[in-house]
């Protein structure tokens, strides 16, 4: 499926890391090209999504040790106590080489916020300030992802 428009629109690709424990990831995070995290909580073979978010002047893991973050894991290990909490950081593709806008990278975290309803996200979930048409792949460790999104208008067919 490709997206059609004649205004601005972005086909992105981003590319998740196998999921490691938090503890892991902050101690040797290898996020370097990462513009998204998202933190998970491991409940047998399923992962439980937590929070999306993104980062577009700073590291994933930086971002995870910054107070609100560390607000927010503490309140997950108090309403999901045993679970492993686990995070993973994507990495983004447009095709085009150049440097991301915040803008892009927001409207991109926006709709996986939108379409996904992180429970620890408190904004984005009703609905998102999107300029542009979006249609995003999640590739590589992307569950629990769905692994197309898109906002706007659409033709063609999924390629099998």
């Amino acid at each position: 499926m490709r997206i059609a428009s004649r205004d601005e629109d972005w086909e992105s690709t981003i590319t998740w890391l196998a999921p490691t424990p938090l503890e892991e990831f902050l101690e040797r995070p290898g996020d370097s090209e990462a513009s998204f995290y998202m933190i998970l909580g491991a409940q047998g073979d399923q992962h439980r999504l937590f929070y999306l978010g993104m980062t577009f002047d700073q590291y994933p893991h930086w971002r995870l040790d910054q107070p609100d973050h560390r607000a927010r894991i503490e309140e997950i290990r108090r309403m999901y106590p045993g679970v492993s909490i686990l995070v993973s950081a994507g990495v983004l593709e447009t095709g085009s080489r150049e440097r991301y806008s915040r803008q892009l990278i927001g409207e991109i975290e926006s709709l996986l916020i939108f379409v996904h309803q992180p429970e620890f996200n408190g904004n984005k979930r009703d609905w998102v300030d999107i300029r542009g048409w979006h249609y995003v792949t999640n590739k590589g460790h992307f569950a629990p992802l769905e692994s197309v999104v898109y906002f706007g208008p659409a033709v063609g067919e999924e390629d099998e």
